[in-house]
């Protein structure tokens, strides 16, 4: 009776230790399956990540030509502004002595004066505006520049984040599959045991 006893008792101990055996196997299954959901989770944002920072290169590049040719045109309208005033003022020497020959001129001669002077004004709005597009384009680029820098701060806080949590799941895996094997040794020891009795 006493032999019944312990193999009953022994019967026991190895179905509890069978069912804490299963519940640790399911448990690092929910890990290994969270680790994982994790790890695709952490692939797609990094991908969303990417290919916001790209678009965001994408911008800063075609802004940095807008600049750019902003910058040649005001240029090419400074040389413009140059040349037209080197131009006009030849043409204001020129006038006025027509004006001193002939003053029966003094009218047409006064009309090409406002059309030059008209002209220059015009020049001079547009390279007004241009400064005013340039310092537009400048502040969109500083802008983006920024969020570009932001954007890569978060990532790079979320890829630490991740790589943490990743380490401290395989920790916790390495110590559940230890438990399993101290259990299975359990397991054979008890059965040797059994067989024994």
């Amino acid at each position: 009776k006493k032999a019944t006893d312990d193999v009953d008792t022994k019967s026991a101990q190895l179905e509890s230790l069978d069912n804490e055996k299963n519940e640790a196997l399911e448990k690092m299954d929910l890990m290994q399956k969270k680790s994982n959901a994790d790890l695709e989770s952490f692939k797609l944002e990094e991908e969303t990540l990417k290919s916001e920072i790209a678009k965001a290169k994408n911008e800063v590049v075609s802004l940095q030509g807008k600049v750019n040719a902003a910058e040649e045109e005001l240029l090419r309208l400074n040389d413009e502004h140059d040349e037209s005033t080197t131009t006009l003022n030849t043409k204001i020497t020129d006038l006025q002595k027509d004006l001193d020959i002939a003053t029966d001129d003094n009218e047409a001669l006064t009309k090409k004066m406002k059309e030059a002077s008209e002209d220059i004004e015009t020049k001079q709005t547009q390279l007004e505006c241009l400064e005013v597009d340039k310092s537009d384009l400048l502040k969109q680029l500083e802008v983006t520049q920024q969020k570009h820098n932001a954007d890569l701060e978060s990532f790079k806080l979320q890829e630490e984040t991740l790589k943490t949590e990743i380490a401290e799941g395989v920790e916790t895996i390495i110590s559940l599959q230890g438990k399993v094997e101290s259990t299975e040794m359990e397991l054979k020891k008890i059965s040797a045991e059994h067989n024994e009795s």
